[in-house]
Parts: structure tokens; sequence; C-alpha cells
């Protein structure tokens, strides 16, 4: 790797020429097939990696064999450093997705480095600082959007600022990736085609509504039955305020709760309602979504007596 690509790397930006020279000449180039291990979770570690092109998945195992993927490595990008900090083992798995390059960098002279100019943690605490966040925002991504919010936010990842893109991983890594069955997002994905959000040319897709693709992937907040009852409309009122124009008039449901008095039971008409509004919510504009909005306000209908 070429010490200007490597110096665009947080960890090592505040590096000198001479200390990213020293870096280059201890590390070496990995030439990778699709499905080569680098490590497996719990292996002693004595190196971290930096892409030079292609793509390597992070993920864990469970007991039976199931893949969780946690995070899509592409060029440019750092993993394996962990244990460079803790001395401990792998904290996950990393297996090459396509055919793919990457520098394997020895842990000792970076510790050489950073004994010499102890000042140069502070690349360390920043890189870690964002690890940090991204981790936050998948933790929030997992609590308060359902697989459709987490597909549509995916998809949107792959793309980028492009409309037309490739999804270089199976649907079975994807569905890892997001946290789901393969089977429940390639439901997202079929309804985002229905609706005419996105369309399929094998595997590639190009993104026609991406206006409403972000607003699916944020507007799946879901209240707690336990939360005081003007907690709740206030996260309501928040979160739909922002997308009540574009979910036609399921909101009217939604108003009326907001509207309810203090003499009615807030988390009853929750739980009578959230069913029905999931499912038209899920559904859009389909003909589903609008037999279940249709329920919803039926049934809202029928609770005002």
């Amino acid at each position: 790797m070429e010490r200007s690509k490597l110096s665009e790397v947080t960890l090592f930006a505040a590096l000198t020429d001479a200390e990213l020279d020293r870096v280059i000449e201890a590390s070496s180039d990995l030439d990778l097939v699709r499905g080569d291990v680098l490590f497996k979770e719990d292996e002693a570690a004595d190196a971290l990696f930096v892409v030079e092109s292609g793509r390597v998945a992070i993920g864990n195992r469970s007991i039976d064999g199931r893949e969780s993927m946690v995070a899509l490595m592409e060029s440019g990008d750092l993993f394996g450093e962990m244990s460079l900090f803790d001395g401990t083992g792998r904290s996950a798995d990393a297996r090459a997705l396509e055919p793919s390059m990457v520098l394997s960098v020895p842990f000792q002279p970076l510790r050489d480095i950073l004994d010499d100019r102890p000042a140069l943690l502070w690349e360390v605490v920043k890189m870690l600082s964002g690890r940090l966040r991204h981790m936050d925002a998948a933790l929030a991504d997992a609590f308060f959007l359902d697989v459709t919010g987490r597909t549509a936010k995916r998809l949107l990842e792959l793309a980028g600022d492009a409309d037309d893109f490739e999804i270089p991983i199976t649907q079975e890594e994807l569905a890892g990736l997001i946290g789901a069955s393969r089977e429940r997002v390639n439901k997202a994905i079929s309804a985002f085609m229905r609706l005419g959000w996105i369309e399929q040319h094998d595997r590639s897709y190009a993104i026609l509504k991406r206006r409403e693709l972000e607003i699916r992937a944020r507007c799946a907040e879901r209240p707690s039955m336990s939360d005081d009852p003007n907690q709740i409309r206030a996260k309501l009122e928040s979160e739909y305020a922002k997308v009540r124009k574009d979910l036609g008039e399921l909101h009217v449901a939604y108003e009326a709760l907001m509207a309810a008095g203090p003499e009615d039971d807030i988390s009853e008409l929750l739980k009578d309602l959230e069913d029905e509004v999931k499912e038209a919510r899920d559904g859009g504009l389909t003909k589903s979504g609008a037999n279940g909005h249709k329920r919803a306000l039926a049934k809202w209908r029928a609770l005002q007596g």
C-alpha cells in the first residue's frame, strides 16, 4: 500500500513519513479469494488489517452455525485492531466476500511507535470513539426500527449517493448484516419493488424514490407499553411530524390517539392499534397496506364508541 493511502486511515493519519515507512516495511499484502478466512473469533492476534481492494465481512457465529454479520469492510477500512490495545483474542470472524487485497500490519511496530510518541494515542481515542458511535447507531436501529426499516436503511447505505448500485453480498449475508432472517429481508425488498421505490435487474438495483426509502428508514419507532402516556404521545408526535404527509391518511389514527383525554386508557388504545398500524405501515400503499389502514381506523372508531 502506498504511504499516501495508508495515511488516510485514522489510526495512521498523524504518523510522520518515516513512521509510515516503518509500518509499511513491516507489513505484507495478502491476496484473498472469496471465502478465505483471515481469522476466527477468540484466536490469538498479532496483526491488524487494512482493506486495499474488495470486501471483507466481520461477523459472529452462533453455536448452531448461523452467522450474524456485524460489519462490511471495504477499501480503506481498518479492522482487527482491538487486540492491539487489550491483548485478548479476536472478537469476531473475518472472511473475504470476494477477491480482495488486504494489508497485514503487525502489532509490534505500532506499539513501538506509540511508546515513542504517546500523544498519538489521541488518534486511537478518535478511532475508538468512531467505533462506539457506530455501535450506538446500530443498537438504536435494532431497538427503534423494524426489519423493513433496517432493510431500507441498509440499502441506502450500500447505494451511497448513487441511485444505481449492486448488493455485493448474498441474500443470507445481507440478512445477517440487517439482523433478520433472509425471508423477512426478501419480503421487505419485494415490498419496496411493488411500491415502485426500487427496481431490480439481476444483482443490480436502482433507487426510483429515494425520499420514500429515507422516510421508511427512520419512521418505525415502537413505543413501550410501560411508558408514561404523555411520553408515548410526545414520542409519536416527534417521530410522525417528520413524515405525516407521506404516510397518507394513516396518521389520522395517531392524531386521534394523541388527542385522547386524561380519562382514556392510552396503553389499551396503543395495544389494540399496534398490530393493525404496523401492517398498514409495512404495506405502504399496497392493497394490504390500505386494508390494514382501514382496519386500524375502524378499530379506533369502535373504541370511540
